[in-house]
């Protein structure tokens, strides 16, 4: 033999050995994904594939449709905070009064409001008034003191059949009411 096909027949070799090494590394690595992918009906390479194919499709779809999800979700609760900023001028007799927090969140009908601001008389009674004028069924109210002066507020409620408005809207609709019956004198 010749130092060329000795040459030869050892490149051969390798070529096999290294062939051989691949495949045991790509069958390997169906049964990986064999035991990753559920309700298989047929284990052959071909449908192994295909059928790999739609479940990431169908694990992409969830994922759009879980990020929709909290998307809304992180859209369906907004805050207000009507503080007034240092900079601000306000007349002497509102700035010894606070603006109430406001926060909302719903699910679907179902509405959770939190207020904080100033306890007066009557303060509950009118916020309870506001609420229910925006066409909302309460459910429940706890009220406690926060500060001596201040109030907490959490109100339960859903809208009446038929009735139906958006977070912000709701917010915006609740912030003017309050921040009206709070500085009438």
């Amino acid at each position: 033999m010749s130092s060329e096909e000795a040459r030869s027949s050892v490149c051969v070799e390798d070529h096999v050995m290294t062939e051989k090494k691949r495949r045991e590394k790509l069958n390997q690595q169906f049964v990986e994904l064999l035991g990753l992918i559920p309700g298989l009906k047929k284990i052959d390479k071909a449908s192994l594939i295909g059928d790999a194919i739609n479940y990431i499709r169908e694990l992409e779809e969830k994922l759009k449709t879980l990020e929709d999800k909290k998307r809304a979700s992180s859209n369906s609760v907004k805050s207000w905070n009507s503080r007034p900023s240092p900079n601000e001028n306000l007349t002497e007799n509102s700035s010894s009064k606070s603006l109430p927090e406001i926060e909302v969140k719903m699910v679907g009908k179902n509405v959770l409001v939190k207020l904080h601001c100033l306890a007066g008389k009557g303060v509950l009674a009118k916020m309870l008034a506001e609420i229910e004028e925006l066409h909302l069924v309460l459910r429940g109210v706890s009220s406690m003191p926060f500060t001596s002066s201040s109030l907490c507020v959490t109100v339960t409620a859903q809208f009446e059949e038929g009735y139906y408005m958006t977070v912000n809207e709701l917010l915006k609709r609740l912030s003017t009411a309050f921040i009206y019956f709070l500085y009438e004198d």
